[in-house]
């Protein structure tokens, strides 16, 4: 088990570039951070400081535990925040959330103001990724929620570490233009159909885009795709076809 102060000490000495210096910072003597780093050099079984001139440098190894570091104190931070909160019955402390552009401003959003009357004591930091990437960061233990969307058929590739909930689910609708063809149809659309005509979609590597193949894979005709966009607010200019995520 690597020794949390060791690494603290670590830390200090890679912000602040000598040992003296993260000696002061921390309280302790140099000779107490130089034993604290050989602690940490024989638990992990590689040099973490190499000399250079009258200081020292961070070797490979030193600036990977480094990089790490911050996660391992962050989940401190959450775990004495959970223990907290779990005694006083009150949730407290911090919740990183992530999740994509239209989930964030039509979910989250509306709850947050609810969330802070209910829970004063407890900070939501928000940040925009797309699915794949709010993942990755859950999975890093640089978020803690990942609000992300898949599609049938598409599920969203989630590592076997994270926990799944299903808290919505949506429907797309076909949106074009008064004047365009199919617009006065009273009979249902089919794929054949829809696949007549140019389209807007989401750009590749997208579940959506992913989504739109997998619906006209068994036409007998490509699709043609015109443009590619994230902001379909902007096909309003366009006579193409599109899909709306209903919500």
């Amino acid at each position: 088990m690597i020794d949390v102060g060791a690494l603290q000490a670590l830390r200090a000495v890679a912000t602040l570039g000598t040992l003296a210096r993260a000696a002061e910072e921390l309280g302790y003597t140099s000779s107490a951070i130089s034993q604290q780093i050989k602690r940490l050099e024989r638990q992990i079984g590689t040099p973490v400081l190499a000399q250079a001139g009258r200081g020292v440098v961070l070797t490979p190894a030193g600036r990977a535990v480094v990089e790490s570091a911050d996660e391992v104190f962050h989940a401190l931070e959450r775990c004495v925040e959970s223990a907290r909160s779990a005694d006083e019955g009150v949730a407290r402390g911090v919740v990183r959330l992530v999740g994509f552009s239209t989930a964030l401003r039509g979910v989250v959003a509306p709850a947050l103001s609810r969330l802070r009357r209910r829970y004063p004591d407890l900070t939501v930091h928000v940040s925009e990724e797309d699915p794949d990437r709010a993942l990755h960061s859950v999975h890093a233990g640089t978020a803690d929620l990942a609000l992300v969307h898949d599609a049938d058929g598409v599920p969203a590739a989630a590592p076997p570490s994270i926990v799944r909930r299903s808290i919505l689910t949506d429907y797309g609708d076909v949106i074009m233009k008064r004047s365009h063809p199919l617009a006065d149809r009273e009979s249902a659309l089919t794929h054949t159909d829809l696949a007549r005509y140019p389209w807007v979609t989401s750009p590749a590597g997208t579940v959506c885009q992913q989504w739109f193949r997998r619906l006209f894979a068994d036409t007998p005709t490509e699709v043609d795709v015109r443009h590619l966009v994230d902001d379909f607010s902007r096909n309003s200019h366009w006579s193409k076809v599109t899909m709306f995520s209903r919500s």
